[in-house]
C-alpha cells in the first residue's frame, strides 16, 4: 500500500499509521477575551447566516508554529520545542483584532477568522523570534515563514469578504506549547513558558525554576532596568516552569 503524501509503500507494504496527534505552539487569550470572542462568533454566525459551529470558548487561540501531525506524542521532538521555548526571552505585549474574514480559498470547509493590522505587529515579531529559537535547537524545518496571525472562529463552506469588527485585546504574558487530539476536540498542554513582565519601574522580570527542595520550588529571579541587573529580596506565586502548581518563595542567598 502506498503512503497518500509521498506515492511510496509503507514500511512492510502497509500503510503508514493514521496520525491521532498534533503539535503547535500557541497564544491563548485570557478568558475575558475568550468570552468576547465567543460572543461575536455567534453574531457574525447568525449575520452571514453560517451554518458552522463556533468553536468553544476555550479553543480559541492563535497558532504560532504547527509542529506536525504524529501518531503517537514523539517524546523527542517535545523536548526539542520546550528547549527553544526557554531560549525566547521577550517581554509581554498586547494582542489585538479589529476584522473577520473566510480565511481560505478552498472549497469547502472554510475557516471564518479574526484578523488584525497594527495590533498584531509584536504578535508577528514574536513569532518570528520563537521561529528563530526553533532553528537554533535543529527545527529548522518546521519553522512557519509565511505567518498569518488569526483567532479562527468556526468552519463553514461559505465565503465571507473581510469585515471589521469591535476591537478585542488582551495580553499575550506567556506562550504554549499544546498537543491536539485529532478528531477529539481536546487540547492538552504540554508546557507554558512566560513572557518578562513589568515590575513597577524596575523593567522586565524573567522567572525561570532553577531546582526544587523538599519544601519549595528556588527560583532565579533576574530583572533588567535600562541594562542593569536588579535583585529581588522575596518572591512569592506558583510554579509555571513544571506545571505542577507548586508555591514557592525565592529570597536572595
Amino acid at each position: 500500500m502506498t503512503d497518500p503524501e509521498s506515492g511510496q509503500m509503507g514500511l512492510g507494504g502497509f500503510e503508514p499509521p493514521k496520525p491521532t496527534d498534533r503539535l503547535f505552539f500557541a497564544v491563548f487569550p485570557d478568558a475575558a477575551a475568550a468570552a468576547r470572542i465567543a460572543d461575536l462568533a455567534r453574531e457574525l454566525r447568525e449575520l452571514h447566516g453560517l451554518r458552522g459551529k463556533p468553536l468553544q470558548a476555550d479553543r480559541f487561540h492563535v497558532t504560532l508554529h504547527h509542529l506536525g501531525d504524529y501518531a503517537g506524542v514523539p517524546d523527542d521532538l517535545v523536548a526539542k520545542a520546550g528547549e527553544a521555548a526557554r531560549r525566547v526571552d521577550k517581554a509581554a505585549f498586547e494582542v489585538a483584532f479589529d476584522s473577520a474574514s473566510s480565511f481560505s480559498r478552498q472549497p469547502r470547509n472554510r475557516p471564518f477568522v479574526l484578523r488584525g493590522d497594527t495590533g498584531v505587529a509584536e504578535l508577528d515579531d514574536f513569532q518570528s523570534a520563537l521561529g528563530t529559537a526553533m532553528a537554533a535547537v535543529g527545527l529548522n524545518r518546521l519553522v512557519e515563514r509565511k505567518f498569518t496571525a488569526h483567532v479562527t472562529l468556526l468552519y463553514d463552506d461559505r465565503a465571507v469578504a473581510p469585515q471589521p469588527v469591535e476591537r478585542i485585546a488582551w495580553p499575550a504574558r506567556e506562550f504554549v506549547l499544546v498537543h491536539s487530539l485529532l478528531g477529539r476536540t481536546e487540547h492538552r498542554i504540554l508546557g507554558r513558558w512566560p513572557l518578562a513582565a513589568a515590575v513597577g519601574g524596575l523593567g522586565r522580570l524573567r522567572v525561570s525554576c532553577v531546582r526544587r527542595t523538599s519544601a519549595a520550588l528556588l527560583f532565579s529571579l533576574r530583572a533588567e532596568a535600562g541594562g542593569a541587573a536588579s535583585r529581588f529580596s522575596t518572591w512569592h506565586g506558583v510554579c509555571v516552569s513544571h506545571r505542577c502548581g507548586s508555591q514557592f518563595r525565592a529570597a536572595r542567598p
